[in-house]
């Protein structure tokens, strides 16, 4: 069987949506994710064609990946990175090595644009055969018993983004992540802080008309917060104390946030008592593009020499796979 591995074009758009429709389908799932996820993807300014890949079998379409270039943070230092999503195969040509054949050459092109690593969330007993290190980040960071969270006296609003909130949320971002020993860099756009999932809801948090803080969360499963940020202590106790009051009645009775539960600026911010729920997944893999790139290598080590480790990664809005 012949297999071209080649960049995709316009024309290709449909064919690669009925192979992401067609290969992440099940039974009982009425929204396929990643079809959207694709046409989003597309939209923000990182966006590079080079690393839309689809794999053609006889003039057909029969595999997709694409790797969305990023910036992660490890303590402070900016590194090129690529996150792949989706990797898809139409179920007919499965197990003949197709996905690999993507995979492998993505790697090649990252690499050869100077990209030091490709993270992604993935099947444990396939991606490791490819390169990439299980267990190497958290999605979960603290959890928060609502009945601890203390009355505030700011009133705060919830409304819909726009486009001259970025900067002070990029600013707010910046204070609370950047330092962190790993955080994927959400964009400089409005698309790229945006969901656009119908069951996640993203909203700017405002006093009067000043922009004081950000939120994601699932509307059905109002206790689990995608992102938090706040300006300082006062609206971060404000923007916890809203939650526990919109959630009231829901049966909520935790918070939790994708927030380091040891960094002392989430100490200094979060004025009320939280437990670790840090939990290093198996699917949450890293692969080095670059073995002389030091950063990535001092990260993996940090992670796997030590039961202490922490990396809490708060995935941008488009990358959620909720």
């Amino acid at each position: 069987m012949q297999v071209e591995i080649r960049q995709e074009t316009i024309r290709d758009y449909n064919a690669i949506a009925e192979v992401n429709l067609m290969a992440f389908r099940t039974d009982d799932t009425a929204f396929v994710k990643e079809a959207v996820m694709v046409d989003t993807l597309r939209h923000r300014p990182e966006f590079d064609q080079d690393l839309a890949l689809v794999a053609e079998v006889e003039g057909k379409v029969v595999g997709y990946a694409l790797f969305s270039p990023c910036t992660v943070y490890f303590k402070g230092k900016a590194t090129a990175a690529v996150i792949l999503a989706p990797l898809a195969v139409h179920p007919a040509y499965q197990k003949q090595g197709i996905g690999g054949r993507l995979l492998e050459e993505g790697h090649r092109r990252a690499a050869a644009k100077g990209y030091k690593l490709c993270l992604l969330y993935g099947e444990k007993d396939y991606y490791p055969r490819f390169g990439y290190r299980p267990s190497m980040f958290s999605g979960r960071g603290l959890r928060i018993n609502i009945n601890d969270i203390p009355a505030s006296e700011p009133t705060l609003s919830e409304r819909p983004l726009e486009p001259q909130h970025i900067p002070t949320l990029v600013a707010m971002w910046k204070a609370w992540h950047q330092a962190e020993p790993i955080a994927m860099f959400p964009g400089a756009s409005l698309v790229d802080w945006s969901s656009h999932y119908h069951n996640i809801c993203t909203s700017t948090i405002l006093i009067g008309e000043q922009v004081v803080g950000y939120l994601r969360y699932l509307t059905d499963r109002p206790g689990s917060v995608l992102s938090f940020l706040a300006n300082n202590r006062e609206v971060a106790t404000a923007m916890l104390s809203y939650l526990r009051t919109k959630f009231s009645g829901s049966g909520v009775s935790t918070v939790s946030l994708p927030l380091n539960p040891f960094s002392e600026y989430v100490a200094e911010h979060i004025g009320c008592t939280y437990a670790s729920e840090v939990r290093m997944s198996i699917y949450a893999m890293i692969k080095v593009l670059d073995e002389s790139e030091q950063t990535v290598a001092d990260y993996c080590r940090y992670v796997t020499s030590s039961q202490d480790s922490v990396g809490v990664l708060s995935l941008p809005a488009q990358f959620e796979w909720c």
